[in-house]
């Protein structure tokens, strides 16, 4: 068997480890591939910083990849990476052999022309890190699922569907205080009602923090029955829920105080013998968009989330 074959058997093609979450409308494939064909990827160019576009789908080949239930679209993200320290030396050297030479100190002006040649210098020769953003679509609950864990990232990405398209009607999913809630949904399972989080269990990592002076936090990763009576006395001394891993039928993950998704794990796709990768993508993107809409849903009720759409024009 060759290394490329154990790979395909062993990789969860259409992987969502990170997520962030919009409610957005979205056009059907077709059209919003016509439109993604304007802001296509493009190589770096050596003077760039940065190159952002919308990229073809690394297993199907598709600019917009249709599935059961949504859609799919990646965007590519190469950036240069320019320690800011390394910069600052150089300047600095710079603009100490110009004084001595000239004998007199430089103007602020001087100074930050020396800099942008410095920076354009360094750009030439500087480290390019790729990044691939997928997103996933579902088209009857208008739900974006942006797999990074990067809230700059992910507003990137919608971003450029907003310049793409002209106009989406797109909404951040932000539940009012959500720690507290949190916060109040664990203290009552503690107290012995089970149906708290109606639907979801707590799993075996939860993150408390305070503020007095400075922020204390305190991390558990350790099964929440083992720990009980020390996280039911840390709750009434003040602390509150950062993020709690919860499990929903067979998606585990971390919520945090932003409604992102950490960790995600998706145990129904565990397992997938189909030879055809675009095949293969295509169910598993569906089994899991799926399955993170129901937690998302779910979790919307829970939380007492209320809607509030907008339109979000280009600037």
């Amino acid at each position: 068997m060759t290394i490329s074959k154990r790979v395909e058997q062993t990789m969860k093609l259409a992987t969502i480890k990170n997520a962030i979450v919009y409610k957005a409308h979205l056009l059907d494939a077709d059209l919003l591939a016509g439109h993604l064909k304007e802001f296509p990827f493009s190589e770096i160019g050596e003077l760039h910083m940065a190159s952002v576009g919308f990229i073809p789908n690394l297993i199907t080949a598709e600019l917009v990849t249709p599935f059961q239930g949504g859609l799919s679209l990646s965007l590519r993200i190469d950036e240069k990476i320019i320690p800011g320290a390394a910069v600052r030396k150089e300047v600095q050297d710079r603009v100490a052999t110009i004084e001595l030479e000239v004998g007199k100190k430089l103007k602020r002006a001087e100074k930050l022309n020396i800099k942008d040649m410095v920076l354009a210098d360094f750009c030439k020769k500087a480290f390019v890190k790729t990044t691939v953003l997928n997103a996933f679509y579902n088209t009857e609950h208008h739900l974006l699922i942006v797999a990074t864990g990067s809230k700059h990232y992910a507003g990137v990405l919608v971003s450029y569907l907003v310049k793409a398209v002209g106009s989406v009607k797109t909404e951040t999913i932000h539940i009012s205080d959500i720690k507290h809630g949190l916060t109040t949904k664990l203290k009552t399972y503690l107290n012995g009602d089970d149906r708290a989080f109606d639907g979801f269990q707590v799993g075996d990592f939860t993150q408390l923090s305070r503020k007095f002076e400075q922020k204390e936090v305190i991390k558990y990763s350790v099964d929440i029955d083992n720990i009980r009576d020390e996280l039911r006395e840390n709750l009434l001394s003040g602390y509150i829920v950062d993020s709690i891993n919860l499990r929903y039928g067979d998606v585990s993950f971390v919520l945090t105080e932003n409604f992102h998704f950490k960790r995600v794990d998706l145990r129904e796709l565990a397992d997938n013998d189909e030879d055809d990768l675009p095949y293969r993508w295509r169910h598993e993107a569906s089994v899991a968009t799926l399955l993170l809409t129901s937690v998302i849903n779910t979790l919307c009720v829970l939380l007492s989330y209320k809607p509030q759409e907008k339109e979000i024009n280009p600037q």
